[in-house]
Formats: C-alpha cells, sequence, structure tokens
C-alpha cells in the first residue's frame, strides 16, 4: 500500500511538473509574441509618422505652388511682370 501511495504521489509531482514546465513554455511563447507585436507596432507607428509629415510636407507645397501661381496669374493680368517694368 505505501508504495503504491507513493508511486501515485511521484506520478502526481510529476505531472505537476509538466503542467508547471509547459505553462512556463507558454508564458515564454507569449512574451516573445508579445515582443515581436511590440517591434511592428513601434515600426508602423515610425512608418506613419514619416508618412503623415510627406503627405503635410506635399500638400504644403501644393499650396504653395498654387499661391506662387495665383500670384503670378494676378500680376499678368495686372501688367505688372517684372520684365516689363525693367
Amino acid at each position: 500500500m505505501k508504495k503504491s501511495t507513493m508511486h501515485a504521489k511521484v506520478i502526481g509531482m510529476q505531472r505537476e511538473n509538466f503542467l508547471l514546465w509547459r505553462f512556463q513554455a507558454e508564458v515564454q511563447k507569449m512574451r516573445v509574441e508579445m515582443a515581436s507585436i511590440k517591434r511592428d507596432a513601434e515600426h508602423y507607428s515610425r512608418q506613419w509618422a514619416v508618412w503623415l509629415l510627406q503627405d503635410l510636407l506635399e500638400v504644403e507645397l501644393e499650396d504653395e505652388i498654387s499661391v506662387t501661381n495665383q500670384v503670378e496669374r494676378e500680376k499678368r493680368q495686372h501688367g505688372c511682370l517684372s520684365v516689363r517694368s525693367g
């Protein structure tokens, strides 16, 4: 009886150790996945910031070109080109 009880305890402890090991392996796997997700998020965040800045600069450039073209048209309409005045 004692031998079978001891054997059952050993098997129970082995099972608990295995379950603990499996749990720790899953936790480690989740840590690795979370680190990967964090790296991806940081990368895409930087890409998004670069894209947004580029988009804003393009809009500003388009606005500046538009204003410059409008000023040139108005100068031509009023005969105020610097070439004529010189």
